[in-house]
């Protein structure tokens, strides 16, 4: 179901790889150019239409000498976004950076991505009904939705030590990924563009957790270094969790939860002076 939610929605695809339309030089040329860079949160993994992601929804609110790009890749950490932001072909004259819990995973080794894996849950399976599990949409289904989720847990619980979450604990790897982030700063300030930051915590039932251990030492740290931060988990901590996301089986943000970033960003903007 997931690959064709995929087959289905996940376009337009521009030559870059990104999840928007294709870009137009000369519009880049004649506009302000806002890049917000960013992982399957800001791609907009489970929101069916662009239009409702948050930088598409912010598109609609500045003025028409803004353009925004929008630069979410699946997967991706701080090292990535900021390669991705010096391979980009549209230099920005403000840049949105947003942050997630696993931001932080390119300093913690290939072990350090374990809230992606399936384990092979059903690789141990066998091979008929693995055959009745791939091939059918109602059993594929019921496998992962009633069957497949305490065998992840149990999976899940065993493994913490490479939870990217627990990657915030350890000193070292929290003072590489400071560094990381160093970069987005160092760049904003050399080349005189405005940087600000999203701070995103899990949208699922432990967002408290994640806000703690993650999200809040993040925004201290940017904030000491004056930089502009918002705080997705002040946005989004009353909504229950049934309303923030996809939905019971994708815990990416919701439509709701995209609208809130946008407008919030938008006063953002304002508040610092970097729209007209």
């Amino acid at each position: 179901a997931d690959q064709n939610w995929s087959r289905r929605y996940w376009k337009p695809i521009n030559s870059y790889g990104y999840r928007a339309k294709p870009i137009n030089s000369e519009e880049t040329k004649a506009k302000k150019n806002i890049l917000i860079l960013g992982s399957s949160y800001t791609a907009g993994d489970g929101i069916n239409h662009i239009k409702d992601r948050y930088s598409n929804k912010l598109q609609k609110m500045v003025p028409d000498s803004y353009l925004v790009h929008n630069l979410g890749l699946c997967g991706s950490e701080a090292i990535d976004a900021f390669k991705r932001l010096n391979e980009y072909p549209a230099k920005p004259d403000i840049l949105v950076f947003a942050h997630t819990t696993k931001s932080i995973k390119g300093v913690g080794g290939k072990n350090s991505n374990n809230s992606m894996r399936n384990y092979g849950i059903d690789q141990e399976l066998n091979i008929i009904f693995r055959f009745i599990i791939r091939n059918s949409y109602l059993a594929n289904y019921l496998f992962w939705k009633f069957y497949a989720p305490a065998k992840l847990q149990e999976r899940y619980l065993s493994d913490l030590e490479n939870n990217p979450v627990f990657l915030y604990l350890q000193r070292e790897k929290i003072s590489a990924h400071l560094n990381n982030l160093q970069k987005f700063i160092n760049y904003s300030k050399d080349n005189n563009i405005p940087l600000i930051v999203i701070s995103f915590t899990a949208m699922n039932n432990s967002i408290a957790f994640s806000n703690v251990i993650v999200a809040n030492p993040i925004e201290r740290y940017f904030a000491h270094k004056n930089i502009p931060v918002i705080s997705v988990y002040d946005l989004v901590k009353d909504i229950p969790y049934t309303e923030r996301t996809i939905n019971s089986s994708d815990a990416h943000p919701g439509i709701i939860v995209h609208h809130l970033i946008a407008e919030k960003l938008f006063e953002t903007l304002k508040e610092n002076h970097l729209i007209n």
